[in-house]
């Protein structure tokens, strides 16, 4: 029974340094955008915040006012607003923002950069058909400006691959990525923070592709670069510590997940405080752990505090959530609290069928989790149900022979045993067998 939660992935925004716009223009308010800018960059949001706040407040009042400026302001904040997990906030300031750049001739690199940002925001907030439409606006004024190697390009696909990796859509995902990763070597080489950025979540689709090593190493190289580029203390290494956890985990190497996931939250808890969708990521993957580990109470116990907290911050349909009631529901079985367990993971199914889910990975885990805990209660008719509906999910999402299916196919197997359907335990423990083989021959 797979558990384990999604990977914490990083958003990248990029925030419109004054200096770009205003030719070095060195008045107080674009003093502060600078200062702020630094500060955003090295971890520090809530001083960020402060100095954008404060620069925002004096171009509103100036007279006359500065359109370009004003954007530039607004958009930084709301950049700040989005790394402290306040959507809405940010939303209504990007599109004020956007409003001007897109109304002021020339100013299409800025419409570009601001189109990224909303992107990442609308992803964040499980409305992907918005940002994957403006994801590939911004893409396309991109390569209008400069080609294939503009150099904002690179921040454009890396947010347009992770949408793609939410959606499931591993191919289109790795594609776009990999693109990125050309583009980014092409022009700015291979060891600054935005191509450790890109490893990792080229990394993040090898993973769900079951390619460990490949996965492993890339998510590595994308630690050490920005340990190196950010410093130790980072948010942004946090993530790539806990996207490197997963992939231990998956690999039953506990101990070695267990010990970044505390590091991650460390972190976290030091720079964005307790209410932050990446810090509920941590404690929900640790929690996943913790299962694994056969550690029940603590699983749920940890489960329920990532649940409390995401349900808060994103809502209580976010897929996110979805995943964190399917990992829940599972400790809830182990725990013997059937009756909420099945609640949960009703729920879970819910949101994981939910036409802006488009189809969610999760939805598969969470039909095997049902399956088992269907099991555990001897309704062995509904165990097997679920189990079909979870090779089914899976089979859509990653073709008919990929290497999670085996577990599937297993369970279903077993349930038929328990039925008497031997004929069909049989063939489903067959085609086990045979994607397993074909795995090992062709990894």
């Amino acid at each position: 029974m797979r558990v384990l939660g999604e990977l914490a992935l990083t958003l990248v925004v990029l925030l419109i340094t004054s200096a770009a716009i205003c030719r070095g223009d060195d008045n107080p308010r674009n003093e502060q955008q600078e200062a702020g800018k630094k500060a955003f960059n090295e971890g520090r949001y809530q001083e960020a915040e402060s100095l954008f706040r404060s620069s925002v407040a004096s171009q509103e009042r100036a007279e006359p006012r500065n359109d370009s400026q004003l954007a530039i302001g607004w958009q930084n904040l709301a950049t700040v607003y989005l790394a402290e997990g306040r959507n809405p906030e940010a939303e209504r300031l990007y599109r004020q923002a956007l409003r001007i750049w897109e109304s002021t001739p020339g100013k299409e690199g800025e419409v570009a950069v601001l189109l990224n940002n909303l992107a990442a925001l609308l992803r964040t907030v499980a409305r992907y058909p918005e940002a994957e439409a403006a994801g590939l606006r911004a893409v396309k004024l991109l390569e209008q400006l400069g080609g294939g190697e503009h150099p904002e390009l690179v921040r454009t696909l890396e947010n347009l691959g992770e949408l793609y990796v939410a959606l499931g859509r591993y191919a289109e995902a790795e594609a776009v990525l990999l693109n990125a990763i050309t583009t980014q070597e092409k022009i700015s080489g291979k060891n600054r923070a935005d191509a450790a950025v890109l490893y990792g979540s080229l990394g993040g689709v090898y993973r769900v592709e079951g390619k460990y090593a490949l996965a492993t190493d890339l998510l590595k190289q994308s630690v050490t670069i920005s340990e190196k580029a950010l410093g130790p203390e980072h948010p942004r290494v946090a993530s790539m510590l806990t996207n490197l956890s997963v992939v231990y985990a998956e690999q039953s190497k506990y101990k070695e997940a267990e010990v970044l996931l505390h590091r991650a939250l460390s972190i976290w808890e030091k720079t964005v405080g307790p209410n932050h969708p990446d810090l509920a990521a941590g404690i929900a993957n640790l929690a996943a752990v913790e299962f694994a580990r056969h550690r029940y109470k603590q699983a749920t116990e940890l489960g329920r505090k990532a649940l409390a907290l995401n349900e808060s911050i994103l809502g209580p349909d976010h897929p996110t959530v979805g995943i964190n009631l399917s990992n829940l529901g599972s400790a809830l079985t182990e725990t013997h609290h059937y009756r909420e367990a099945e609640e949960v993971l009703q729920r879970a199914i819910a949101i994981a069928q939910q036409p802006k889910s488009a189809m969610r990975p999760f939805g598969a885990d969470t039909l095997r989790n049902l399956g088992h805990l269907y099991r555990v209660e001897s309704r062995a008719a509904e165990a097997a149900d679920c189990y079909r509906r979870a090779i089914e999910f899976r089979e859509t999402l990653l073709g008919a022979n990929h290497p999670r299916l085996i577990a599937d196919l297993e369970a279903y197997a077993d349930v038929m045993r328990e039925m008497r359907e031997y004929a069909e335990a049989e063939k489903a423990q067959v085609r086990a067998l045979g994607i397993q083989v074909r795995n090992a021959l062709h990894p």
